[in-house]
């Protein structure tokens, strides 16, 4: 059985690795917005968000967005917000434009920072 769930991990780990590096474009979103491996890698963008916020303040540079310290976002709440975003941008998005880009876009929007 140990033999078999290590193959199966290795398989799942190709699979999300083979998505690492393709972006998700706007066409596609309705169609992936229920899977699995696509939750997990808007999570795992979202996350990335907010590393590279860690990151700046850390370095003394501009964050992208300011969400308040006590909010933790899930990968519902990401979806929800590209969700919104399409929706309320439905006239001027492009079909092959990346939901990461969207997603970033409105978390700036939805938390922007006091100057």
């Amino acid at each position: 059985m140990g033999k078999y769930k290590t193959i199966i991990i290795f398989i799942g780990v190709l699979f999300f690795v083979s998505f690492a590096n393709a972006e998700v474009q706007v066409k596609d979103y309705d169609r992936l917005k229920d899977t699995a491996w696509f939750k997990i890698y808007i999570n795992g963008v979202g996350v990335g968000f907010e590393r590279a916020n860690a990151y700046l303040n850390e370095v003394k540079r501009a964050p992208l967005y300011c969400q308040p310290e006590k909010l933790t976002l899930t990968s519902e709440d990401y979806l929800n917000i590209i969700h919104n975003s399409i929706r309320k941008n439905k006239d001027t998005i492009k079909p092959n434009y990346p939901v990461e880009v969207i997603l970033l876009q409105a978390l700036m929007e939805k938390f922007p920072c006091k100057k």
